[in-house]
């Protein structure tokens, strides 16, 4: 199924469905996202002096600029790349939570542009970014025949 998401498309969570007991973090996490932006631009009618903008890049991948000296030090994006090649031999794939990507360097251009346009361009709007799309399914074997010895390394797809 495909949606083509504009600048008026939001999430339709609300605060009280978000706060529920029991929803996973992927839910609030996004809920938390739209109330943020929402906010920025209640925020920014109320205070016409301010120019209030926001950029909303999917998932965003690059190499890390910090060291990584643990597991424990790899942020979400990354997680996820590492979750592919380190764990028990004939896992599964993870789950496709968001298969749509930036790459850094691209999310720090979009902002660049943004502050270099004349204000009456970019106040209250709202940039929708996406580098491309993809599944893990997708990545897997070309990713693992590049980094592992063996075809027998490989993760399996769920079933």
């Amino acid at each position: 199924m495909f949606n083509l998401l504009m600048q008026d498309d939001w999430n339709p969570t609300t605060l009280e469905e978000a706060t529920e007991p029991g929803k996973i973090g992927a839910f609030v996490y996004s809920a938390s996202k739209t109330l943020a932006e929402r906010a920025a631009h209640n925020f920014g009618s109320q205070h016409p002096e301010m120019v209030i903008s926001a950029l909303n890049p999917p998932m965003i991948y690059s190499p890390p600029l910090q060291s990584i000296t643990s597991r424990e030090a790899i942020n979400t994006s990354s997680e996820a790349i590492y979750a592919l090649i380190n764990g028990e031999e004939g896992r599964e794939c993870p789950g496709n939570r968001l298969p749509l990507f930036c790459a850094t360097e691209d999310v720090a251009e979009a902002h660049r542009r943004v502050i270099e346009c004349q204000e009456d361009q970019v106040r209250g709007k709202r940039f929708l970014l996406c580098g491309g799309s993809f599944t893990w399914e997708d990545v897997s074997p070309p990713f693992f025949f590049s980094f592992l010895h063996s075809p027998t390394d490989l993760i399996t797809s769920p079933s």
